[in-house]
């Protein structure tokens, strides 16, 4: 990823957030907390194993207790989640092997969209370095570090685009003010990009 092109996908970033959260951005954000209370929900939901392929659910646990480890780190699964919000007609709670489609495999339920959602997020915490790097990119380590921002932009990119469309299936369990508290934790990532909308907000001290 160029900075040319991050600095688009900021850009577009910015014009997914809803604006009652883009203009409701206070306060620090326990990440940490957070995502262990969203796991816990998705644990007592009892998600069916699928023994042969994958679960989002599974996934997105193993990604959550994971935090805060770089975005890059979890780059195959990561890929793969997001492959089933972007382009996925509609995101299934099973996939055989290979995240393939699995013939009647229910369609993800609404505990396993919020943590989805959060976990996006979470790992895009630290597209903020984008705004340090600019087009200085001259080093191995430049590169890397490169690299691993351009990886948490997409997961901003990620989580928006999750969020539209668990907003759009209009689920009874995934009422109006929980999709508004999720569409806060992407403003407030948004926040903190250069040329994001909102002003920035730390998030709490013990987090990235």
């Amino acid at each position: 990823m160029t900075a040319a092109t991050s600095t688009a996908a900021t850009a577009a970033a910015a014009t997914a957030v809803p604006a009652a959260a883009a203009t409701a951005v206070s306060g620090p954000v326990d990440w940490r907390a957070l995502l262990a209370e969203l796991s816990d929900a998705v644990r007592a939901s009892q998600v069916p194993d699928e023994p042969e392929g994958h679960t989002v659910a599974a996934a997105a646990l193993a990604l959550a207790d994971a935090w805060p480890s770089p975005a890059c780190d979890h780059r195959a699964t990561l890929d793969a989640l997001n492959r089933k919000v972007h382009v996925a007609k509609t995101t299934l709670a099973r996939y055989g092997r290979g995240w393939k489609r699995k013939k009647g495999a229910e369609p993800l339920r609404a505990e396993t969209w919020r943590l989805l959602i959060a976990v996006f997020f979470a790992y895009a915490g630290d597209a903020y370095e984008l705004h340090h790097i600019g087009d200085a990119v001259a080093t191995p380590a430049d590169e890397a570090r490169f690299d691993h921002t351009g990886m948490a932009l997409k997961c901003l990119n990620a989580g928006l685009a999750a969020h539209r469309r668990a907003a759009a299936l209009q689920l009874p369990e995934l009422p109006s003010d929980a999709l508004a508290e999720l569409a806060h934790l992407g403003a407030l990532r948004l926040a903190a990009l250069p040329g994001g909308s909102v002003a920035a907000t730390p998030d709490s001290p013990d987090t990235p």
